[in-house]
């Protein structure tokens, strides 16, 4: 995420210094000043429309005209759908079940 740009905080396995590291950020103004400037500084140059705008129209475009394709191999856009077509499925028998009359 960060290549060769300073990161903007601490990276840490250990709990207890997990804490301690957020207590130092939040307690040093000048330390967090300069752990702000630098997570601005990674998601302006990292994360910079004009790096991913043409790749991703050429993605959507190439999805669109292959669009039957793609939604073959959606695996998880076929897993949603049947899921909420079950769902529904399902509620209304709940429904009936629940409005008809003993």
């Amino acid at each position: 995420m960060l290549v060769d740009l300073p990161w903007n905080g601490f990276v840490t396995y250990e709990t207890q210094v997990f804490a301690e590291k957020a207590v130092e950020l939040y307690q040093e103004k000048t330390l967090w000043l300069k752990a702000q400037e630098n997570g601005f500084e990674i998601i302006k140059r990292r994360y910079l429309k004009s790096l991913f705008d043409d790749d991703f129209i050429q993605h959507i475009l190439k999805v669109q005209t292959l669009l039957k394709e793609h939604r073959l191999h959606n695996f998880m856009g076929k897993l949603l759908q049947h899921h909420t077509l079950t769902s529904t499925k399902y509620m209304s028998r709940w429904i009936e079940e629940k409005n008809r009359k003993i």
